[in-house]
């Protein structure tokens, strides 16, 4: 590079980073950050106290000792240190100079492939224009350094393979530092090793054929010896570096991290989210699921670029670039195929896949870069530049518009977000949390409400937000929160009925305010007008039908789109006998929110009522069918089973529940009574100890 140049390029690697770091200042809390706040604390008192406080290795519901999140860890002590007050803006600023580093990287990454500084500066517009990346850029510390991580063990294998058989030493010093970051963050960094071999492989054998054919090779058994000690050193040195900022990696190196490999690569948690129009457990996602999703979630500009790089196969495959093209190549499609192909638990977008997608950005800048080369008459590359420049406006004019959220983007593939609304999860991260309780707080300021120690609920708490406040935090479910009693909601668009957003049957007559994305709600904050939805809960549960009843009635008058109201009101109808009432109602609850599992569990009962126990029966096999993890429906169906001395089919039903669920109070109640009928006291007591 001309000194000019050089120059250019990295005022530019400085400037994308400033913007980042410009768009993190007010970015809002991520929906896991709390936790691994919390255990960065942790981590820090296992140091502090040399490994005597063992609470960062007991994690048996979030399992977040599996993850050696060495960035949380680091944020966590610099605000120790320094007295940060302000936590999460010192940690989304610093989590933005690491996005920073990856764009630098990226555009080095480009000019070692393509040889062009003009290349390399494409390469990092391409990334920080793809919203879904700069969105993370601004509140993800995990996924993002662990990009970083990634990142430079790539970049220092495609330099050291440069200079191969004599790498210069900075460059295995950069894998190094690389590889233990990475893996530093997530066990998934042991990657990076595996591509040092692979790379390291490939380069010796190339040596090796090359002596072979000029009949100047040395003793090759000699080379491999030394070729081989030296990898074995540099992998073991990456591991342990790693291991180091990481207490369960730590405190036993060679079990602990196998296990939470095993783990990652099936990870226990399983969350459901709406994708391509459907409702899926992630476990259960088809397989492509990741490549639909950056294909539908990435800017046009670089799926172009990915489309013209096969345009210049043939002029890399016959340069002495083919190997770095390989290892790049592989580094973007085996993370990918063997997600797809294992059936590995992801969700929410591709985050857990970001890694790759600084090494898809800058091919697609060759791609672009060598299509520019190919044609060489000025009118194709005029076109060339004026169809880049066309594809940047959709992302860059989405994050203009929507900040700060900006990983809120699908392209025109999906019809952007207005076509992604009700398809795809669109806030998965509850980033719209902070405009919605910012707007509340000045609301209740304004009511005189501020002081009051009113219960402010919602479908996914971040206590960050009630911090130093006097409103009482409460974790509802949506679809039944007239059973809690609450004064204001913010709820989230995620976990909602997809047909009902599309039917645009939500936000709830209720609504106060919305937070809004290319004119869709991604969250909206309700404020309770009175509790007649909860007096008339309490009476159903009395078995006060009648009173019930009329308390329903009063509430819906008022609402008459409120889910949980008419699913109760049902109920009530149920149990007054009502059954054309019920019927009607049970209409309504799927009128206004389609594929709700409730209006199958409370026709089938409706249809037990009647006496038609073989519909009921149907009916709770489809509710099962359509959502495994619904359990009412598991016991109800297992009771029928019973009456019709069927035990044998009921127990299976309630096994298949406890799997799923093994505190599901239903089922192992009422596994409880099967085994205390069948005189197995001791067994059916456990049981009952498990419902409590």
């Amino acid at each position: 590079m001309t000194d000019w140049s050089n120059r250019g390029f990295y005022f530019t690697a400085v400037a994308l980073a400033f913007l980042l770091v410009a768009l993190a200042w007010n970015a809002p809390i991520s929906g896991d950050e709390e936790v691994h706040v919390w255990q960065a604390e942790k981590n820090l008192d296992f140091y502090l106290s040399l490994g005597q406080d063992r609470r960062a290795l007991d994690t048996p519901i979030n399992h977040l000792k599996h993850y050696g999140q060495s960035f949380d860890n680091f944020t966590t002590a610099l605000i120790r240190v320094f007295g940060v007050d302000d936590v999460y803006r010192f940690r989304h600023v610093s989590n933005a100079v690491i996005a920073g580093l990856i764009v630098l990287v990226t555009g080095l990454l480009v000019i070692e492939l393509s040889g062009s500084i003009w290349a390399g500066i494409l390469g990092m517009i391409l990334l920080v224009c793809s919203p879904r990346f700069t969105g993370h850029a601004l509140n993800n510390l995990k996924d993002v350094p662990f990009s970083l991580g990634y990142m430079l063990a790539l970049y220092a294998l495609v330099v050291a393979g440069r200079k191969w058989p004599r790498p210069r030493l900075r460059s295995l010093l950069l894998f190094v530092a690389g590889a233990a970051f990475a893996i530093s963050i997530r066990i998934g960094g042991l990657l990076t090793i595996c591509y040092l071999w692979l790379y390291a492989a490939l380069l010796f054998y190339r040596q090796y054929h090359e002596e072979k054919i000029s009949g100047t090779g040395s003793n090759s058994g000699v080379n491999l010896a030394k070729f081989t000690a030296g990898i074995l050193v540099l992998s073991l040195v990456a591991y342990l570096l790693g291991l180091l900022f990481w207490p369960w990696g730590l405190t036993d190196p060679l079990r602990h991290p196998l296990e939470s490999l095993a783990l990652m690569n099936h990870y226990p948690t399983s969350v459901r989210q709406v994708f391509g129009g459907k409702l899926y457990w992630s476990e259960d996602f088809p397989w492509y699921y990741i490549g639909k999703y950056i294909l539908i979630s990435s800017p046009l500009a670089v799926l172009t670029g990915l489309v013209l790089l096969p345009l210049s196969f043939r002029r890399i495959f016959a340069s002495d670039l083919l190997l770095p093209w390989l290892l790049v190549g592989i580094a973007v499609v085996f993370p990918l195929f063997y997600t797809a192909a294992s059936g590995a638990n992801v969700y929410g977008g591709w985050r857990q896949l970001l890694f790759v997608y600084p090494a898809i950005t800058a091919l697609s800048a060759c791609g672009f870069w060598y299509a520019f080369q190919r044609w060489r008459k000025l009118g194709i590359r005029i076109a060339i530049a004026f169809t880049l420049l066309a594809l940047m406006v959709h992302p860059i004019r989405h994050m203009l518009l929507n900040h700060p959220f900006h990983y809120i983007y699908f392209n025109n593939l999906a019809g952007a977000v207005r076509g992604a609304y009700g398809n795809y999860e669109l806030d998965y991260y509850f980033t719209a949390y902070r405009e919605a309780y910012g707007w509340l707080w000045k609301r209740l300021e304004t009511f005189g409400e501020a002081d009051q120690a009113l219960v402010v609920s919602s479908n996914f708490i971040i206590r960050e937000y009630y911090r130093d406040r006097p409103q009482v935090p409460l974790l509802i479910d949506y679809y039944h929160r007239s059973e809690s009693d609450w004064d204001y909601a913010v709820i989230c668009g995620t976990f909602l009925y997809p047909e009902q957003l599309k039917q645009d049957f939500w936000p709830p007559q209720n609504t106060i305010h919305e937070v809004r994305v290319d004119g869709r709600p991604i969250a909206v904050v309700l404020k309770r007008h009175n509790k007649l939805d909860l007096e008339a809960f309490h009476a159903l549960k009395r078995g006060e039908y009648a009173t019930s009843i009329a308390l329903h009635e009063a509430a819906l008058s008022a609402e008459p789109r409120n889910e949980s109201a008419l699913l109760h009101m049902a109920g009530a109808q149920i149990g007054a006998g009502d059954l054309v009432g019920a019927e009607y109602f049970i209409d309504q609850l799927e009128r206004i929110c389609p594929g709700n599992g409730w209006v199958n569990a409370l026709r089938a009962e409706e249809r037990l009522a009647r006496g038609e126990t073989e519909e009921a029966v149907v009916l709770l096999m489809e509710n099962i069918a359509a959502n495994k993890k619904f359990y009412h429906s598991y016991v109800a169906l297992a009771r029928l089973y019973l009456d019709s001395a069927e035990r044998e089919k009921a127990e299976q039903l309630l096994q298949t529940c406890l799997w799923y669920n093994p505190f599901y109070r239903d089922a192992n109640l009422l596994m409880a009574d099967m085994l205390q009928a069948e005189g197995l006291e001791r067994e059916a007591e456990g049981f009952r100890k498990r419902a409590r």
